[in-house]
């Protein structure tokens, strides 16, 4: 299989288009892009992105430099290369993860394919996104930016972008590919109507006629296939539960959880239930076990750090030597003022003990 070799395929600095996030509709007019187009014409060979897609995919990553970037649909990993060149000339050590649950046959070999340097980034995981989301708790680690491009129909759509939505960083970016499948375009439509706090770059949906609801439909960028969603600058807890999940803990109870909150003065009363949830290592040694907790506290003041700590820790009597623990935390916020969504700069973050 053909490769191209190694270059800097953009030959500009992109960076000052990565924030505001509707400054990368720019990019397709900046210095590089044509010379993108160029290279990516009718390349990768098995790719099925057009070409204009495939060179703002890359222009974007260049200015994004984003350190995890998630695909959901590898295919013959031609998005993935696109965006592994990018990430490998920001020179950032950044991690590209990809899944296709029916690649395990090709995908490998095509990354065996690749220049040393440029395969390093890729981690392939045979794996469909249930079980992906699952895994990716594991590293403890937010998504800078993901390509979703995997089952397009609604019910799969709706569940890989609100999944993925938890798992990003704040300010992150979702790519939606194939926008003009209608479990694409309505999936992503409704996930925005149900989270105000995100948006899609450019007004699509300000856009949208429901008098033409097939033919008024059109991506953020002209040319390409893509929809384009901004995260919100924090994580919003409002007044529907906000899930977060952790797991591969062998501490054996949770005293509480804390906040990192976003800037500006908040007030009014956060409720949680958290479930301690205890599996053993064998299967065969014992049953799991699942503790819960409800709380409700006071939250005021200004941005910063805040603990919030139950009145007994929340512990299970398993061995940890033979078990291992999730934790689930689940937050409803009731403002004073009754309108402010409480804003956190990161995911809570669970206290365990040993």
């Amino acid at each position: 299989m053909y490769v191209k070799p190694i270059i800097d395929v953009v030959g500009a600095d992109l960076s000052l288009f990565a924030k505001p996030a509707a400054r990368l509709l720019d990019l397709p007019n900046r210095p590089g892009f044509e010379q993108a187009m160029a290279f990516f014409d009718d390349y990768p060979a098995r790719g099925l992105s057009d070409t204009k897609s495939s060179a703002f995919m890359h222009c974007m990553v260049r200015a994004l430099q984003p350190k995890l970037f998630v695909e959901i649909g590898t295919y013959y990993a031609g998005m993935t290369e696109v965006v592994a060149r990018a990430m490998l000339t920001n020179g950032n050590n950044g991690l590209l993860l990809t899944i296709d649950p029916f690649g395990n046959h090709r995908v490998p070999e095509i990354l065996k394919s690749w220049p040393h340097e440029l395969g390093k980034l890729v981690s392939y995981m045979p794996l469909d996104s249930m079980g992906f989301y699952t895994e990716v708790d594991t590293i403890k680690s937010t998504v800078d930016v993901c390509f979703i491009d995997g089952n397009h129909l609604y019910e799969y759509v709706f569940y890989d972008l609100n999944s993925m939505a938890q798992r990003m960083r704040p300010g992150g970016i979702v790519v939606m590919d194939d926008y003009s499948q209608p479990g694409v375009f309505w999936a992503t439509k409704h996930f925005l109507d149900l989270n105000p706090g995100w948006r899609e770059i450019s007004g699509v949906f300000d856009d949208f006629d429901p008098n033409a609801p097939f033919t008024s439909i059109r991506p953020t960028v002209p040319g390409t296939g893509f929809l384009v969603l901004a995260a919100p600058n924090t994580i919003e807890i409002g007044d529907g539960p906000s899930v977060f999940e952790y797991s591969e803990y062998r501490e054996t109870a949770i005293s509480g959880y804390r906040l990192n909150l976003g800037p500006g003065n908040v007030a009014g009363r956060l409720h949680a239930l958290v479930y301690l949830r205890s599996f053993f290592d064998d299967g065969s040694l014992g049953d799991p076990e699942q503790l819960e907790i409800v709380t409700s506290t006071e939250i005021s003041g200004e941005d910063g750090e805040q603990s919030v700590l139950f009145d007994t820790p929340l512990a299970t009597n398993y061995d940890r030597s033979l078990t291992k623990r999730e934790v689930e935390i689940n937050l409803i916020w009731a403002p004073l003022d009754g309108r402010t969504r409480l804003g956190l700069l990161q995911q809570p973050d669970p206290i365990m003990l040993n």
